[in-house]
C-alpha cells in the first residue's frame, strides 16, 4: 500500500556476476496500516455463506462509522472473482428500502400512508403479482413494506419520475463510484426508467436495476444510521467519493425501527 520498489544498474562479467553497483535507490517499503476488518465477524460471516451450496456472500458493515467488518463469499461465487463487493444481481425485494424512501423524498407517502397491496395489479402491459398473490387491502406503508407487497411497490414507483429512484438510490448508497481504498467495489447501477413498465418493474428489485452485495449493505447501513455511512477498510484512509444523504433516510430508519 504505497510502497515503491527499488531499482539498480550493475555492470556484470561474462558470466552474469554482478562487478560493480552504477546507480541504485533504495525500496520504500509501505508504512504500517491497521484495517476494520473484525476477526469474529468474518470467521461468522464465512462461515454462513459456506454453508449455502449455491452463490453466496456477505458484506457487514458498522452502520454508525462506516467500517467494514467482514466480507465473505463461497467457492461457488470465487470463481466469478470478488464478487461480494463487485457483483451486480438484480436486488428483488431489498430494493423496496429505496423504493419506499423515493415515494417519501416525493411526497407519495409517509410511513403510516395507507396504500393498497391487492394480490395483483396491472400497470400499463405489466401484471405485477404478490407473492400466491396474498393480498392485505388497503394498510399502512410501512405495513405493505414489512410483508413485502410487490404491487404496492410497483404501483409507487410507477407514479414518479424516470430519475426518482436513480435519485433516491445514491442517497441509499446505491450507484455512487466508491473508491475505497484496498478493495474492489461497485455499489449497483439504476439507472432512469422514461418507461412505465420499466419503472414499474424496478419499484421491487427487477427490471434493470442491478446492485451488490456491498451496496445493499450500504442501503442497510443508512436506514440504520438515518444517514449513508462512508465504507472505509484502512483506517485513515477514506473513498473519494461518498454518497449525499437526505432527511428521508432518517425518517424511514424511524419508522423501521418502529
Amino acid at each position: 500500500m504505497d510502497g515503491k520498489a527499488g531499482w539498480s544498474v550493475v555492470t556484470v562479467n561474462k558470466n552474469g556476476v554482478d562487478i560493480d553497483v552504477l546507480t541504485e535507490t533504495k525500496p520504500q517499503p509501505a508504512p504500517s496500516f491497521s484495517v476494520s476488518l473484525d476477526r469474529p465477524i468474518q470467521v461468522a460471516a464465512q462461515n454462513a455463506v459456506n454453508a449455502r451450496a449455491e452463490q453466496a456472500m456477505m458484506v457487514v458493515l458498522q452502520p454508525s462509522t462506516g467500517a467494514i467488518l467482514a466480507v465473505a463469499q463461497n467457492k461457488a461465487a470465487d470463481k466469478d472473482g470478488p464478487v461480494a463487493t463487485t457483483g451486480l444481481y438484480p436486488p428483488g425485494s431489498t430494493f423496496k428500502i429505496v423504493t419506499a424512501g423515493a415515494a417519501i423524498d416525493n411526497g407519495l407517502a409517509q410511513p403510516g400512508t395507507p396504500v393498497g397491496c391487492p394480490g395483483r395489479i396491472v400497470i400499463g402491459e405489466r401484471s405485477v403479482p404478490n407473492y400466491n398473490e396474498f393480498a392485505l387491502g388497503t394498510v399502512p406503508m410501512s405495513t405493505a413494506f414489512a410483508r413485502s407487497c410487490n404491487t404496492t411497490f410497483a404501483k409507487l414507483a410507477s407514479e414518479m419520475a424516470p430519475d426518482a429512484l436513480t435519485v433516491a438510490a445514491a442517497r441509499y448508497g446505491i450507484g455512487p463510484d466508491y473508491d475505497v481504498p484496498g478493495l474492489p467495489t461497485d455499489s449497483g447501477s439504476v439507472p432512469p426508467a422514461p418507461e412505465l413498465v420499466q419503472r414499474t418493474e424496478d419499484g421491487f428489485g427487477q427490471g434493470k436495476v442491478v446492485v451488490s452485495t456491498f451496496g445493499m449493505a450500504l442501503a442497510a447501513a443508512t436506514i440504520a444510521n438515518g444517514s449513508t455511512p462512508v465504507p472505509t477498510l484502512i483506517s485513515g484512509r477514506r473513498p473519494r467519493s461518498t454518497a449525499p444523504t437526505r432527511r428521508s433516510a432518517r425518517r424511514w430508519s424511524r419508522a423501521c425501527a418502529g
